[in-house]
This record gives structure tokens, C-alpha cells and sequence, in this order.
């Protein structure tokens, strides 16, 4: 039952937005009782927390960690963020209103989601910057923005996308902020930087990579 709730919860959430969603629907979708609800879940806000803590979880995870440093290993990280943030999007549209009222979903680590800010990416870029991927001559305060901006479009994509595209066709509006990251690294790159830039868009031209993930499958009613 516990996982149906955070199932049904996802998808309820996605659709109409955390705010508009109360335990009442979630339980007349889930054809069960508010009680069975509120005795895995006490509040809303529990629910909200919970999954919180599991997009923290992979969101956590390194940064190319599963191969060498590369750009196009790191725009594939950037990509497979996008693909999770999606499935997750109700979170990350919500952030303001989370901000305000659910201490505990934000303590879970969308705290350092909001602030945009990504630590973690700096050492990597400054280890393409000693594999020649990245210009030898790049500065720290270089380094830090490039972080910046890829923190920002794994925060900000999917709010912007909303506006500007709706969200009918989420995997063409990722490819336009995921070609936003990559031409900023370009301006960073070294030739062979470049190539692998160019590769990981000529992937992304071709349709190479999974859709986009709507998030968990909605659990059965019985």
C-alpha cells in the first residue's frame, strides 16, 4: 500500500501539481479510504518528504562516475539528471511553494537544489581541464560558473520548458536546454573537447537516447 500511495501520489502530482492534489483525491483514485492513507502517510507533507528523499537519493550520485572524465560521458550525466528531474518534475515546480511550507522535503536535499549551486561538478571540470578537454587556461571563477549553469539547468528546465514549450513534448524541449549546456562548454573546449561536444548533439539530432520517462506507472485501484 505504501508504495501505491507514493505511486499514485507521483502521478496525481505531476498531472496537477502538489499543491492542487489532497489526500481526499489521492484516496478516491487509489479507491481505498483516507485512513489507509494516513496510516503509512500522517500528513501531505509526509508523502511530499517522502519522495523528496528519493529523488535526493539518485540525484546525489557523482558525476561521471561510472567512466572516465569526458564531456560527452559528462553531458550523458547532465542528460540522465534531466531524465530524472522529469520524472520528478511536480518537485521541481513546486520548489518555491516547498520552500515556504514543507521544511522536511527540503531538508531531504532540495535545499541545495534551489540554490542552483553544483560543488561537486567543479573538480570534474577541472579534471577535462587536465585531460585536454577543456582549456588549459581556464580559471576557477570559469570553472564555478560552468557548474553554476549546469545546476541551474537541471533545476530550472522543466519550470522554463512548461512556459515556453507546455508539457506535451518534454524530450524536444530537453534537448533545447541540454544543447544550452553543451554550447556553453563549447566555448570552453579544446579541439578535442569540441569533438566530443559535437558527438553527444549529433546523438542527440539523431534520437539516441530514451524517451522521457513520465514518471512511476500509477498502481491499480485493486
Amino acid at each position: 500500500m505504501r508504495d501505491r500511495i507514493l505511486g499514485m501520489a507521483l502521478t496525481l502530482f505531476n498531472d496537477r501539481g502538489i499543491e492542487y492534489v489532497g489526500v481526499r483525491e489521492l484516496a478516491r483514485e487509489l479507491g481505498v479510504k483516507g485512513g489507509n492513507i494516513t496510516y503509512h502517510f500522517p500528513t501531505k507533507d509526509d508523502i511530499v518528504a517522502t519522495l523528496a528523499e528519493e529523488f535526493s537519493a539518485t540525484a546525489a550520485k557523482g558525476y561521471c562516475e561510472n567512466e572516465p572524465a569526458t564531456l560527452h560521458g559528462l553531458m550523458r550525466d547532465v542528460e540522465a539528471r534531466f531524465r530524472h528531474g522529469f520524472r520528478y518534475r511536480c518537485l521541481l515546480l513546486s520548489l518555491p511553494f516547498l520552500a515556504r511550507h514543507n521544511r522536511r522535503a527540503m531538508e531531504a536535499g532540495l535545499d541545495a537544489l534551489a540554490t542552483g549551486e553544483r560543488p561537486q561538478l567543479v573538480p570534474v571540470l577541472e579534471e577535462l581541464r587536465r585531460e585536454r578537454f577543456l582549456d588549459a587556461a581556464l580559471s576557477q571563477r570559469q570553472k564555478e560558473r560552468a557548474a553554476t549553469l549546469v545546476g541551474w539547468a537541471e533545476r530550472g528546465w522543466v519550470s522554463d520548458a512548461a512556459v515556453r514549450f507546455g508539457q506535451d513534448e518534454p524530450r524536444r524541449s530537453a534537448e533545447h536546454y541540454l544543447r544550452i549546456v553543451s554550447d556553453h562548454l563549447l566555448g570552453l573546449s579544446t579541439p578535442r573537447g569540441r569533438v566530443d561536444l559535437r558527438r553527444f548533439e549529433g546523438e542527440l539530432r539523431a534520437g539516441s537516447w530514451p524517451e522521457m520517462d513520465d514518471g512511476r506507472d500509477a498502481p491499480n485501484r485493486s
